[in-house]
Parts: C-alpha cells; structure tokens; sequence
C-alpha cells in the first residue's frame, strides 16, 4: 500500500482545526489531519464560497445559516427558509401569541406543519423572482398545506406536467 513512511520522506503538522500534531509527506503540505477535521472547518463563515450566510437554492428560495433553530430546511442542515424566518420574526413582534408559533426554551418558533405563501406564485410554475421577494406584505400565513393548495388549485383545479 504505497510506499513506506520514514524519517527523512515525513515531517510533522499541527491540524488547523483540532490543533493535533500528525505526520505526513513532506512532499504533501497538509493542513488538517483528517476528512472530519477539514469539513468541520469550512462550515459556515470560513467556507470560500460563504456569501453572509443566504444563498437560492435549485427552485428560487431563498435560505439563510442559521445555527441550531430546532425546524431547519431538512433534517441534519443549518439553513431555513428566509420566508420562514421574516414570518417568525413578524409574529414574535407583532403576534406572540398565534397559534402559529411554538415556544421552545424560551423562544418563539414557526410551527414546522404552518405554511407561508409568497402572494406573488398562484401556481406551482411561479417565477423565481417572486419566490425571492420576502418583505412581509408578499407572504401569506396557511394552518396547513390543504389550505395553502386551495390558492394554487382553484376550484378543483389540478396540475398537469
């Protein structure tokens, strides 16, 4: 299994992440000891292509990093949607006690089950732009995702591919 390490082919380094020392080819400026170290490392701020923390994702909505808030986009994540977000904290301000918001050590939290709608998107085809306009007076509140579809399928309306 390639070739063999010894004295004068491997040098020491220190981890940029957990600060161990490990030792490796001289031939190979190493700077983290392990896969785990180096992805740890350039989570978040540090990664390069970090851009204050928002970024549009494949269907035009906007997410925002946001470090431990208990319902993220996807489980295992740390982004969730900035329309979610601008509607959590209008309700916080405005509203604290709706239903729509739940209280978790000491915090007021969107209901993951509540649904917010861009007004702007009457069908499942909406524009990208709108799905990134999130000022306050272009979303819309829905209890669940039945009443949320009664404005993408009037009357009975159904979508056809």
């Amino acid at each position: 299994m390639g070739r063999p390490k010894n004295e004068n082919s491997c040098i020491n380094y220190k981890c940029k992440q957990c600060g161990k020392i490990f030792e490796y080819w001289k031939s190979h400026k190493r700077v983290f000891c392990s896969n785990k170290c180096q992805g740890e490392f350039i989570i978040g701020k540090r990664n390069p292509a970090w851009k204050n923390g928002t970024y549009r994702d494949k269907r035009g909505y906007i997410t925002v990093y946001y470090l431990n808030h208990p319902f993220p986009r996807k489980k295992g994540d740390n982004n969730i949607y900035e329309h979610r977000l601008v509607m959590e904290q209008y309700l916080r301000k405005t509203q604290p006690n709706h239903p729509a918001l739940i209280e978790i050590d000491g915090v007021k939290y969107l209901r993951p089950e509540w649904i917010v709608h861009h007004k702007g998107i009457k069908y499942l085809v909406g524009s990208f732009e709108n799905r990134g306009d999130n000022r306050i007076k272009n979303l819309k509140l829905f209890p669940n995702e039945s009443e949320h579809h009664k404005i993408h399928y009037p009357k009975g309306k159904k979508f056809s591919k």
